[in-house]
């Protein structure tokens, strides 16, 4: 949830639409690919998370976004303060969110100091790349302590799936305008169809991959908290040593 609003918002404003424009487009997604999976208690408070940024934002207020997550995520929690022990999507949500605020910022200074894309295509796919492995890294540890598995590949898997969400949604919506008019409506459910076919033979393709789970012993929640600490520090290192390095 938090890629689909994130990707989304950023991508409409490379294309050079108006901010309002590009925070309204994002947020109708966000509400659209909610209703697709099914509208489930945990799908509905990730969209809240994502979506609540995203009216921030629209109203110029956006500030420090990771102040305004902890705001939201404190205010949900407050609400329903079951969620931060029973209900994994919100977990999820809020540290996939967090990651790509904190960490997709220094996956990619990281990689510009050896990959400079040449095209708008490569630099879209280098900000997806990073942002999926920020997002991964961020929900490993509750993935762990939850399930006791990873699945390495999750990154990789993630780029395709995300550039196909979009199709489906467009076309979805194009299909319900235009249903009723001759080769048009059926040519945009023939797309719609495509890319649904698209997504679910990628998943089920990377789920038979054999050894792509690594199973482990479940994390302890100390643990759990522990690697969030290390993440955290390592983050505020390398923002320490760039900001020492222009100072210099």
């Amino acid at each position: 949830m938090s890629f689909i609003g994130m990707r989304a918002r950023d991508f409409l404003l490379r294309l050079g639409i108006p901010r309002p424009g590009a925070l309204l487009i994002a947020l109708g997604l966000v509400g659209a690919f909610t209703i697709m999976v099914g509208m489930s208690a945990a799908a509905v408070r990730g969209a809240c998370i994502i979506a609540a940024l995203i009216i921030i934002d629209l109203f110029g207020r956006i500030g420090n976004p990771i102040r305004t997550l902890l705001l939201v995520g404190t205010v949900m929690v407050a609400i329903s303060p079951h969620v931060l022990a029973f209900d994994l999507g919100f977990k999820l949500s809020f540290a996939a969110t967090a990651g790509l605020l904190l960490g997709q910022p220094v996956l990619a200074a990281m990689l510009a100091r050896w990959w400079h894309p040449r095209s708008a295509v490569l630099e879209e796919l280098t900000d997806l790349g990073t942002s999926s492995v920020a997002a991964a890294l961020a929900t490993a540890p509750i993935l762990l302590g939850a399930f006791g598995a990873l699945s390495p590949l999750s990154p990789l898997v993630n780029i395709p799936v995300l550039l196909l969400v979009p199709g489906i949604m467009a076309s979805g919506a194009a299909v319900l305008i235009v249903v009723g008019i001759p080769f048009i409506g059926p040519a945009f459910a023939w797309v719609a169809t495509a890319c649904s076919d698209a997504l679910v033979a990628i998943v089920r393709w990377s789920s038979e991959i054999p050894g792509v789970q690594i199973v482990l012993a479940p994390l302890h929640p100390l643990a759990i908290v522990a690697t969030f600490a290390v993440f955290l520090a390592i983050i505020l290192l390398f923002c320490l040593a760039a900001f020492l390095f222009i100072c210099i």
